[in-house]
């Protein structure tokens, strides 16, 4: 300040530079794990209000286009490999013809109490573990995950 004149309440030319570096609060593995689907921005705000409770999300698709996503806890993630098991096994016991009819057996049955109904009903799409791999997204405790890990359990 020596060498320049200052003015109080008057310009300057010092200057000040800030940097910032742009970290999503949202994954970007689960944001475009989301991308078709036509609830992406309820279940990222879901996510953001406690990202460690969840350990999946999982999306079915809709009948036209596009996709339903749903955030799972631990508990419900455990529930649906475990149907998904067991609705596997009661479908390869079915001969092809009696296989809608074994699902719908299945389905109406079924008491599956921490999994969303609207999932569970579309639980069909998840059977297949090359179909599963690109409808369910393991989440971990780091909310800035890179990459998704694939879930392949049979």
């Amino acid at each position: 300040m020596g060498s320049r004149p200052f003015k109080p309440h008057g310009a300057t030319t010092w200057l000040r530079y800030v940097s910032f570096t742009f970290r999503p609060a949202v994954p970007p593995a689960l944001s475009e794990f989301l991308r078709d689907c036509h609830n992406a921005a309820q279940i990222e705000a879901t996510y953001l209000e406690a990202p460690p409770q969840y350990a999946t999300a999982v999306k079915v698709p809709l009948p036209l286009a596009g996709s339903e996503a749903f955030l799972l806890n631990a508990s419900a993630t455990a529930e649906l490999t475990a149907a998904l098991v067991d609705l596997r096994q009661k479908l390869a016991q079915a001969v092809p013809a009696e296989q809608f009819g074994a699902l719908a057996s299945y389905l109406a049955s079924s008491n599956h109490l921490l999994l969303p109904a609207r999932l569970l009903r579309r639980s069909e799409f998840l059977v297949d573990a090359a179909a599963r791999a690109a409808r369910v997204l393991t989440l971990t405790d780091n909310p800035n995950l890179e990459t998704a890990k694939d879930p392949n359990h049979e």
